[in-house]
């Protein structure tokens, strides 16, 4: 084919001319009718996210404190990934990786001992039943003795199951059921014993119960489920916005798309923080490093908040101070209330 002569659209077939690197028709770019590997897995991606370039350069330019919400706000949307997308396509790599991490340790330490003691009680007292009926001359110190050589010293108290108290100046119940009780008594007995008479005391423990026994399974369910809690604190946080700038001329979706923008930032940096703790790399002075890669997210804030809004740095400051507790106490309800909504579901 001559250079210099049109070609057709591979997709539609419409004529392109030869420096046309998109059809005015379909909107397709201009591809050779050859497929490659390459080329396979480059549509992949690129149909995955549906973002070409615009993930890469809305990366490079969210480090700029602000200067994606005034691009976005300002009407350049062209070459940037819509912020909601590029927010969630963040939330759900990192509950991914959350999930991963749940999955690698399905049981801790003490959920195993919790188990291994319940067994262990159940032999001796099939033991205790009969013993006497097989060895009926034993004395009372060989069969204690002969018990102690086959079961141990086993114990009848372990761990609570749930353990509350106060969590920023809230009270939280505490609740004085023990893993041992948990596993080895039915939810009637269970009640009896520990005066648990109220319907949300007993729904409580029997969730809990059911969470400690399949911890993986769990913690899958409740890391879906908290991808809506976070979708709610975001919409709270940008409502509380709006009154802490209740003077100035912005609009609640200004403030939304600010807060959108800063959280993708500090769920690409948690994710990129996951993914590294995963590898299990034995990196020196990481604690130190992730302290001050957090420290470094509150100076982004407090950048954030004065390039956008334009006010003085005391001003300024103050309110990435209030932005930062109230923030605290707003993500805590949200998701509390969406875990306390999937735990009467579980």
């Amino acid at each position: 084919m001559n250079d210099n002569t049109d070609i057709s659209c591979l997709n539609c077939g419409t004529k392109m001319s030869i420096e046309a690197e998109y059809c005015e028709s379909c909107g397709q770019k201009k591809i050779k009718s050859g497929l490659n590997v390459f080329d396979l897995f480059k549509d992949f991606i690129t149909n995955i996210f549906n973002l070409d370039g615009r993930l890469f350069q809305s990366i490079k330019h969210l480090w700029q404190p602000a200067f994606l919400a005034k691009e976005y706000i300002g009407g350049k949307r062209k070459g940037y990934v819509n912020p909601i997308r590029f927010f969630l396509v963040m939330l759900v790599l990192i509950f991914f990786l959350l999930s991963h991490a749940m999955n690698n340790e399905a049981f801790d330490e003490g959920t195993m001992k919790a188990i291994s003691s319940v067994e262990q009680l159940k032999l001796a007292q099939i033991y205790d039943s009969t013993v006497c009926v097989i060895s009926p001359n034993l004395s009372v110190e060989e069969e204690q003795t002969l018990r102690d050589t086959v079961f141990g010293q086993s114990k009848k108290t372990s761990p609570r199951i749930f353990v509350g108290g106060n969590f920023l100046g809230w009270k939280i119940k505490e609740y004085e059921v023990t893993r041992h009780d948990a596993y080895s008594m039915d939810t009637d007995s269970l009640f009896v014993k520990y005066h648990l008479t109220n319907w949300y005391d007993q729904l409580f423990i029997k969730q809990l119960i059911k969470i400690d026994k399949n911890r993986s399974g769990s913690a899958s369910y409740f890391i879906s489920k908290l991808i809506w809690g976070v979708i709610l604190f975001v919409f709270l946080i940008a409502l509380f916005m709006k009154l802490l700038y209740v003077r100035s001329v912005f609009y609640y979706v200004e403030h939304l798309i600010v807060i959108i923008l800063f959280g993708a930032k500090m769920l690409l940096v948690f994710n990129v923080i996951m993914a590294i703790q995963l590898l299990n790399l034995d990196l020196p002075l990481w604690n130190i490093f992730v302290f001050l890669v957090y420290l470094m997210m509150i100076v982004y804030l407090y950048l954030t908040l004065k390039k956008y809004y334009g006010q003085g740095a005391l001003k300024t400051l103050v309110k990435s101070a209030i932005l930062i507790v109230v923030s605290t106490y707003i993500f805590i309800l949200s998701v509390t209330a969406v875990t306390l909504i999937s735990m009467a579901f579980l």
